[in-house]
């Protein structure tokens, strides 16, 4: 079940949620555009695949959508959750689309999932 809770990044109102495998195409698109050079190398995910990480029970993804109207996915965080090792879990994805890094857009998105953005750089 989405769970939608807004947060001010810069000077604009963002709304952060879980994202579905109908969110899929957005997501590869996004990762596409921050990694233009993987996205024209062999190991990118296609949509199909990345559907399925979305799928997956063990994956969350949280999504950092602009304001309407257009609520364009401009930042996410994915994190696999091992099942066999409580409160263990690895940073799957991290994207935030290119322009977007300083107003927190990535920070935020990690950042629900409890994920350490205090780190320089972040």
């Amino acid at each position: 079940m989405p769970v939608e809770r807004r947060q001010v990044l810069g000077e604009q109102r963002t709304a952060v949620s879980e994202l579905g495998p109908d969110a899929a195409g957005e997501l590869t698109a996004l990762s596409d555009a921050a990694y233009p050079l993987t996205a024209a190398g062999a190991g990118d995910p296609t949509g199909a695949q990345v559907a399925a990480e979305l799928a997956d029970p063990d994956v969350i993804t949280l999504g950092v959508r602009e304001p309407a109207p257009g609520r364009q996915l401009v930042a996410a965080a994915s994190v696999r959750v091992d099942p066999n090792q409580p409160g263990v879990a690895d940073v799957a994805r991290l994207v935030v689309e290119p322009g977007r890094g300083a107003p927190g857009a990535g920070r935020s998105a990690a950042a629900r999932r409890g994920a350490s953005a205090t780190a320089p750089g972040w």
